[in-house]
């Protein structure tokens, strides 16, 4: 039997009070968002509830640079002693590097794999198959169909 596994995802925006910083935040049908605290806190709550692992999502409509991102994962990881999914936004190789470097464990990738699925191939070759995560979002349109 294999072992169940708690992995929360945390969803981060720019706050709407201070453009140069990430918030978490919730979320109410993709459309209204309610800024509820401070990452790094959480990131530690979770650590002692014996999370597993933890995955934070980047979901500002309007790209936010890797670099605000980073800068936050960076302050996660001097905290947290578990394994850190990241994504949202991510379009470059490098964009990978600087997540890597700044503490992820694995990135997760979205828009990107659907548009050039090349990078998918790209990446884990770069930097192993175990650190690429492919992340599908999909929404019911007008017509009752799924689309990715």
């Amino acid at each position: 039997m294999s072992k169940r596994r708690l992995i929360p995802k945390l969803q981060l925006r720019t706050s709407e009070n201070n453009a140069n910083k990430m918030v978490l935040v919730v979320t109410k049908q993709f459309n209204e968002v309610i800024e509820i605290g401070d990452p790094v806190s959480q990131a530690k709550i979770f650590q002692a509830q014996a999370a597993d692992e933890l995955i934070f999502v980047n979901i500002n409509r309007n790209t936010t640079s890797i670099d605000k991102l980073s800068q936050i994962i960076n302050k996660v990881s001097e905290e947290i002693f578990m394994p850190i999914t990241v994504g949202g936004g991510v379009k470059t190789v490098e964009d990978f590097r600087e997540l890597l470097s700044n503490g992820a464990d694995k990135i997760s990738i979205n828009t990107i794999a659907v548009q050039n699925p090349s990078f998918i191939t790209t990446t884990s070759e770069k930097y192993g198959a175990q650190c690429v995560v492919v992340n599908i979002d999909y929404k019911k349109n007008k017509d009752g169909l799924y689309k990715v």
